[in-house]
């Protein structure tokens, strides 16, 4: 998963990695090339956590639910110093 301008050198591929093994989420690096929502955060998490990587991920309007408590269990097993923030459109596509 890769986002656009500064926000790919703070891309955790670690936690990128951990993810796609807990859930079987999809790498789609296209995904970010007209995606806002993770974008527009990057910098103000840059400013306020100098350091903090990044796990982007984008979730469809059509996410199923067994995919979502997939999810709610990889962020259940995240450090406690773990910062997670959701960016959520509800646009339905």
């Amino acid at each position: 998963i890769n986002l656009l301008g500064n926000a790919v050198k703070f891309t955790d591929a670690g936690g990128v990695a951990g993810l796609v093994a807990a859930t079987g989420a999809v790498r789609n690096p296209g995904a970010f090339a007209a995606e806002h929502s993770v974008g527009a955060i990057v910098p103000f998490v840059e400013r306020v956590f100098p350091g903090a990587r990044l796990v982007p991920v984008i979730v469809s309007s059509k996410v199923l639910r067994a995919d979502i408590e997939a999810l709610a269990g990889w962020i259940a097993t995240l450090p406690d110093d773990a910062f997670v923030v959701f960016s959520v459109d509800f646009r339905i596509t």
